[in-house]
């Protein structure tokens, strides 16, 4: 996770996208909030290249991923980001 968020900020959204399906792969049953963030973080990155199908993905997998910690925060953020899709 922690990877993904500095490559994200370096701009290298291809390796931040790469660290945070990692995160998603080995986290999503977790009660840590690192995998719902990934999630969150990769549709953000699809939102800002204007692939409104893929970020609406991975917002949705966001949401979907129970039981974790800051589980309301980070929901409210992927509602928020699937609302401004359309």
């Amino acid at each position: 996770y922690r990877k993904g968020r500095i490559y994200d900020a370096l701009g290298e959204t291809s390796l931040a996208i790469e660290n945070y399906h990692k995160t998603i792969d080995i986290g999503r049953y977790n009660r840590a909030f690192y995998a719902s963030k990934s999630a969150l973080q990769i549709g953000l990155i699809f939102e800002e290249k204007g692939n409104i199908t893929k970020a609406k993905y991975y917002f949705e997998d966001c949401i979907s991923m129970k039981d974790h910690q800051y589980e309301q925060s980070l929901e409210q953020k992927a509602k928020a980001g699937i609302n401004r899709l359309y």
